[in-house]
């Protein structure tokens, strides 16, 4: 959920940017998102999968996006997109393996937080200002639904790698149960995290202040770690069953989570907000210094008012 966010958040900066290259730029990455997709299909066999997540954004777009130039449904385009390439993979055969269909759950799982958030979001608020200078043309208003064909088809590769795989018996190994738990671990990490964030911001007397309690005393971004945990414990779930060079293609889903979190956009793009707000200040300064980014320490960061580090 964090990920989609950060990506359109990033994508719509770069696009919207008065420019006369708009349409240019548009084109540009389309042409790499499209690139990319197909590549990444043809390597792994996937094509159909790619097919699917593209088709379906070019429906969504054709048939409400483009006549009413409207971005209502682009948030549950997506999340439609994640459950047909899940649930498609998942009938490939008859026979299911546990491990695909614990695998398929937690994608679901996902996606339906995710979904419910984002539509509900653009239910209450009517539309996304971001998306407004793109409306003014089709070919530039296009191009958020191609990089989401892409998107939607990166991150749920081990998913749908996992599910085309022949797996026979139904034994389950160490692996498996190790991934599970992490990927539960990972989820509710995102979850108590995102929680205390919010419950945090709802208080009047937190209004222009940065939160250093609950999770996030152990981490600057419990939620980006939660995130990582989940897609990599997916794709550590493919590797046993494995059984050539392109199945692990599932790891460029956890691959391409870190570089737009921790790289592109996320954490870099919050640090610069933060630091013009907050920077010089004692406590802002000391919870920086003591608390890492992402990977959580062992104790909480304290800071004692009237203490220099």
């Amino acid at each position: 959920s964090i990920l989609r966010l950060l990506l359109r958040h990033h994508l719509l900066h770069l696009l919207s940017s008065s420019s006369p290259s708009m349409s240019a730029r548009s084109v540009a990455f389309q042409s790499c998102s499209l690139l990319l997709l197909f590549l990444i299909s043809y390597v792994t066999g996937l094509q159909k999968y790619a097919a699917v997540a593209f088709l379906l954004q070019c429906f969504v777009f054709a048939v409400h996006g483009w006549p009413q130039m409207s971005e209502k449904f682009y948030d549950a385009s997506g999340s439609l997109t994640h459950l047909a390439l899940i649930v498609i993979s998942l009938l490939e055969s008859s026979h299911r393996h546990p491990r695909q269909m614990m695998c398929s759950v937690f994608g679901i799982i996902w996606l339906t937080r995710l979904g419910s958030f984002l539509f509900q979001r653009i239910l209450r608020d009517g539309k996304d200002t971001r998306f407004d200078k793109l409306k003014k043309n089709g070919l530039v208003f296009f191009t958020p639904w191609v990089i989401q064909a892409l998107w939607v088809f990166l991150i749920d590769l081990p998913i749908i790698i996992l599910n085309t795989m022949e797996i026979q018996g139904n034994n389950i190994s160490m692996v498996d149960i190790l991934s599970w738990t992490l990927w539960s671990c990972g989820f509710f990490i995102e979850v108590i995290a995102d929680a205390q964030k919010f419950a945090f911001r709802n208080k009047s007397e937190n209004h222009d202040k940065f939160i250093t309690t609950g999770l996030w005393a152990y981490s600057q971004h419990p939620n980006y770690f939660g995130e990582l945990v989940m897609w990599s414990s997916l794709s550590l779930c493919v590797t046993p069953s494995a059984t050539k060079m392109s199945h692990l293609c599932a790891w460029i889903s956890p691959a391409f989570t870190y570089v737009l979190l921790l790289k592109i956009s996320g954490v870099n793009l919050l640090k610069i907000k933060a630091d013009k707000k907050w920077k010089g200040q004692p406590k802002y300064d000391h919870y920086t210094q003591n608390t890492p980014e992402i990977i959580p320490k062992l104790s909480p960061t304290v800071f004692e008012e009237g203490k220099e580090d």
